[in-house]
């Protein structure tokens, strides 16, 4: 399967000794252990396009098709190659959800149809006629399933030891149960999922991230190198890869432009201060030619009259002193 293994692959499953790879043009390539779904030629032209999603439990593989329809291979005691509900799989399937060694589809209308190892819950007559109609969502573990129900009850089946047929909480569970939780989803899809892009890194911890499908995955910051669009997955980290460029090339531009102001602002602030130094300057140093002009006539007005006072005031001790010679 090298060949077909070349390019175009979006996700790979394993259900332990085989695996399966979808591929961007909605066909599957299986490879590994025949008993268990590896080189599958039985199921080879129902899967060579139109697949959305695949699904694996340890034994089988379960693809969902774009007309609802389901294509089930591998061990046939685990749901692979399950003729027994394929009638009831030829259309109308929303998503399957997986235990260890069971299938279980919800369908539009409502109803769950299960197959596989019935001590895992699959082939469940024991409620068959409780999931006929009103299934909102299927909660699966390793070994049982729980199926919520639009009145708010729940309905479950599989392995008792671990949830299945829960009779000792059936009346708890009759009605108002808005929401369910499983430790461990077994149902792998893809297609879907939550893709987060930041300009800074994101850290997910924890040891059960791998669970919760977050995969370890690096983008630098604008790097627009290796950008392609050979696949549906290159092609969406293109336009992320894009996006982040261009994000970075705006929160740049906006910087500068914000310092650009900043300078702006700040020269015209430096010259008014420089106007108002030089008006400053201009005003001790230069005179002011009229006032001085006037101020200096001024001064020699009072000049003149002082001396000629002064004259005056001289000249009348003469007249007296020759007035006092006269009268000898």
């Amino acid at each position: 399967v090298a060949a077909q293994l070349t390019g175009g692959v979006q996700h790979v499953f394993s259900n332990g000794p085989a695996f399966a790879a979808i591929k961007s043009d909605g066909s599957v390539v299986t490879w590994g252990d025949s008993v268990y779904g590896g080189n599958s030629s039985a199921v080879a032209a129902q899967l060579v396009s139109g697949v959305t999603a695949v699904y694996s439990n340890q034994r089988a593989f379960a693809a969902l098709k774009g007309d609802g329809s389901v294509v089930t291979w591998g061990d046939s005691a685990n749901g692979g190659n399950s003729s027994a509900v394929a009638a009831q799989l030829s259309g109308g399937v929303a998503q399957i959800f997986s235990s260890g060694g069971a299938f279980a589809a919800l369908k539009t209308d409502g109803s769950v149809v299960t197959w596989g190892d019935s001590t895992k819950g699959g082939n469940s007559n024991a409620v068959a006629a409780q999931l006929s109609s009103g299934v909102q969502h299927i909660f699966s573990n390793g070994s049982a399933f729980a199926a919520l129900k639009s009145n708010g009850s729940v309905v479950t089946w599989g392995d008792s030891t671990y949830g299945g047929d829960s009779s000792a909480v059936a009346t708890q569970l009759s009605s108002g149960v808005r929401s369910l939780a499983s430790p461990f989803s077994t149902e792998t899809p893809i297609g879907g999922g939550i893709n987060l892009t930041a300009s800074e890194r994101i850290v997910i911890g924890g040891a059960r991230s791998a669970m919760l499908g977050f995969t370890p995955s690096a983008l630098a910051v604008g790097n627009v190198d290796s950008m392609g669009v050979s696949s549906i997955d290159r092609a969406n980290e293109t336009i992320a890869r894009a996006d982040l460029a261009l994000q970075t090339i705006s929160t740049q531009r906006a910087r500068i432009g914000a310092t650009l102001s900043r300078f702006d602002s700040l020269i015209g602030d430096l010259s008014t201060a420089g106007n108002n130094l030089t008006a400053s300057r201009s005003r001790i140093l230069d005179a002011d030619y009229a006032a001085e002009t006037a101020a200096l006539t001024r001064t020699q007005i009072i000049q003149q009259a002082g001396q000629a006072m002064l004259a005056q005031a001289n000249t009348n001790p003469r007249l007296i002193l020759a007035l006092l010679r006269s009268d000898r």
